[in-house]
């Protein structure tokens, strides 16, 4: 720690570790509001000596083993949920204020029993990824509130991808091969059509 407000870290080594990303009806996003600037915390121009000066903050090297996250969505209905577990995150070049994006390598299972490897850079401001995206034995039913109600589908999917990802406004382009397993396409409960891959 430099004084007043320089901070440098090596290691962070983070474990067993929980977060809950909620998107209210309206799209907005409270945790996103966490790390916002506070309405009227700016510092009068007429006072410049009195401001504390800006925070930076490095971290070389971060690793979150353990964790677990909750995604919510109610901007959509009915309203979307994603539970993900065992999930490993490593980072390095963390900086604040952000300078340039963030090498990152992540793995994780995601409910019931799919699971997820990316490895590219993030960009906090805007929040984007730019990764290879790895997809084994992926349920698609957390997906069934983005789709139309009728029919209803369900499958598996296995896919190797390129990804750009953007939060606010939220986009996603994927390039790279897919593969759907036991594909089922149905009218509410009656059964129209069976696909064993596509």
């Amino acid at each position: 720690y430099t004084w007043p407000a320089t901070l440098t870290v090596d290691r962070l080594h983070v474990k067993r570790s929980q977060v809950r990303v909620e998107r209210q009806a309206d799209g907005t996003f409270p945790l996103r509001a966490l790390f916002g600037q506070p309405p009227g915390s700016g510092t009068p121009a007429s006072a410049p000596d009195s401001a504390a000066p800006p925070i930076s903050v490095t971290v070389r090297d971060a690793l979150l083993e353990d964790g677990r996250a909750r995604f919510i969505d109610a901007a959509v209905s009915p309203t979307a949920r994603l539970e993900i577990s065992s999930a490993r995150l490593a980072a390095r070049d963390f900086t604040w204020p952000v300078r340039a994006p963030m090498p990152v390598e992540m793995s994780a299972v995601i409910a019931p029993a799919g699971r997820v490897n990316v490895q590219g850079a993030v960009t906090l401001d805007p929040l984007t990824l730019d990764a290879t995206v790895g997809l084994r034995d992926l349920d698609l039913a957390p997906l069934g509130p983005y789709l139309p109600p009728r029919p209803r589908v369900a499958a598996r999917a296995t896919a190797d991808l390129a990804v750009t990802a953007r939060l606010d406004p939220l986009s996603i382009a994927a390039r790279g091969a897919a593969s759907l397993a036991s594909v089922a396409i149905a009218d509410g409960d009656r059964p129209l059509i069976a696909i064993a891959r596509l």
